[in-house]
């Protein structure tokens, strides 16, 4: 495996977890509570780094086109790592001690298509 460009791809990767974040859409709640921040949050100016929001699109066709167990691995990895992953295993049927094969291959699938 060349690891340089799987450093390349899981920083694309990152990339587009930020774009599809910090998108209006996402986690968004009507609610007065859920869009509540408190004071300190008012004060603290967060760096991000820049989105690419061209190679963000480029990636989210590459995943899309995998099939659905990699692509909920990758969902997992990158949106929702807070989830049990007991839990998220059994729901999605993928073994727990497999979990950092498939998501290895995974990458290596991202990585061949992003070439």
């Amino acid at each position: 495996m060349d690891f340089d460009t799987l450093e390349v791809t899981k920083e694309r990767l990152e990339n587009w977890k930020r774009a599809f974040m910090n998108h209006p859409h996402y986690r968004v709640t009507a609610s007065l509570e859920g869009r509540y921040k408190c004071p300190q949050c008012w004060e603290e100016k967060q760096v991000h780094a820049a989105i690419d929001i061209n190679d963000a699109l480029k990636v989210e066709r590459v995943v899309i086109r995998l099939p659905d167990v990699n692509k909920a691995i990758l969902k997992y990895n990158y949106f929702t790592p807070f989830i049990a992953l007991q839990g998220w295993c059994r729901k999605n049927r993928v073994r727990a001690d497999q979990f950092e094969i498939e998501l290895a291959r995974s990458l290596k699938m991202v990585d061949n298509l992003l070439r």
